[in-house]
């Protein structure tokens, strides 16, 4: 008898953790978004300064084009040690004008891909291209040190 009531208890405490495994983890990466904050943004008004102030550091500033910022976020749900899901994408875009202004504000719900277009944009090289030139250029520029062999007494 108390050989079945160790068992039982044994296989309810199993069966109580493999139950809490199974819970969903909800997790929030990226910038969270405050509603008031951005309805507090008008465009062609406010400023670069503003929108800092408002809705903080931007997640991206793209380097060719400083004048474009987006705050992007996403929402995982993760179960157990499965692959976490993205059950929601939020961005914003936000593009200024050359003198600082806010000129246009997008929201997007969908994953939007921000990367170089390689032909629009050159890369600079001061070595004329070639890759073996690039990659043996110091060759012979830095004279090598000459150690003084063993003394003898």
């Amino acid at each position: 008898m108390r050989g079945c009531m160790k068992i039982s208890s044994l296989f309810g405490v199993l069966g109580i953790l493999l139950c809490s495994a199974c819970q969903v983890t909800h997790n929030r990466q990226g910038y969270v978004f405050d509603p008031k904050a951005i309805a507090s943004l008008c465009q062609g008004k406010s400023t670069k300064e503003d929108v800092s102030k408002a809705l903080g550091t931007p997640t991206c500033i793209l380097s060719y084009d400083p004048n474009t910022w987006y705050y992007l976020s996403e929402h995982l749900e993760t179960e157990s040690f499965l692959e976490p899901k993205v059950t929601e994408i939020l961005c914003y875009m936000l593009e200024f004008s050359p003198t600082g202004c806010l000129k246009r504000l997008c929201a997007s719900k969908k994953a939007i891909e921000i990367g170089l277009c390689p032909e629009a944009i050159p890369l600079p090289s001061s070595h004329g291209g070639e890759f073996l030139k690039q990659l043996f250029r110091n060759t012979g520029r830095f004279k090598t040190l000459k150690t003084p062999g063993p003394t003898r007494r």
